[in-house]
Formats: C-alpha cells, structure tokens, sequence
C-alpha cells in the first residue's frame, strides 16, 4: 500500500515538473514571439512570429492534452498527496529561491534594455521593454523552479 501511494506521490511530481516544462516553453515562444513583432515589425522574422501566435492556442491544447496522464488514475488537484507535494519544505524553499532569482534577472536586464534602446533603435520600445522584462523574469523563475525542484 506504501509503494501504491508513493507511486502516485511521483507521478504527481512528474506531472507538475511537466507542466511546468510546458509554461516554460509557451512563455519562451510568446516572448520571442514578441521581441520579434515589436524589434523587428516588418521582417521577415515578424511574420514567422505572427504566424506562431495564431498557432498558440493549437500549441497550447496539444501541451495540456499531453500532461493528462494515459495510463494511471491520478487524485486530483485537491487531493492530500498534492496538497503535501505544495506544502512541501524544500518545494517552498525552491520557489523562494525561483522567485528571487526572477527579481534578480528583471533588476539586471533592466539597464541592459536601457542600453540596448540607446544604441538600437526600436519600432516600439517601450512595448519591447516590458515583453522582455516580463519574459525574462518568469523564463528565470520557472527555469529555476525546475532546477531548484529536481
């Protein structure tokens, strides 16, 4: 019975380092989506990037539809396995950290964009500023929350 439970107990970790695998790549596509539309507005590139927003929410279904698990019955979200996986110790420990390596990429990309606005003249570049601080800053902090949370 303990093993039952501690199978299910993995599983559920699996699937949240899953899901939080697909967050990752969704926000990478959308903010290199958005570099490109507001960087470069009338390349190329913008229009590949275009292309890929419509095709976002296809993405997305196809990601959530793979999370759901095939072969086993999982307890929901709900469920004291999951419950303790979120309340977990070293978990919260891994998200403190996720978060402040985040603030920490967002403080250091800021003057980075400043220069970058300086010397590279952008279409739009307050828009650009906020797409990529905001990229940038849950990029690093799921990157981290999965690293911290292996």
């Amino acid at each position: 019975m303990l093993s039952q439970t501690n199978n299910k107990f993995d599983a559920l970790v699996r699937l949240s380092h899953r899901g939080l695998i697909l967050a990752l790549t969704l926000v990478a596509l959308l903010g290199g989506s958005a570099f490109m539309l507001t960087m470069f507005p009338e390349s190329a590139a913008a229009d590949v990037a275009g292309f890929a927003m419509k095709l976002l929410p296809v993405a997305i279904v196809i990601g959530v539809a793979a999370l759901r698990p095939t072969k086993e019955k999982l307890p929901g979200l709900s469920s004291p396995q999951m419950k303790a996986i979120l309340k977990d110790e070293l978990r919260q420990l891994s998200l403190r950290k996720a978060y402040r390596n985040g603030l920490i990429a967002v403080l250091i990309l800021q003057p980075l964009l400043m220069l970058l606005m300086t010397f590279v003249p952008a279409a739009y570049p307050l828009a650009l500023m906020a797409s990529m601080t905001v990229t940038i800053g849950v990029v690093v902090a799921l990157a981290s929350l999965l690293w911290y949370d292996r």
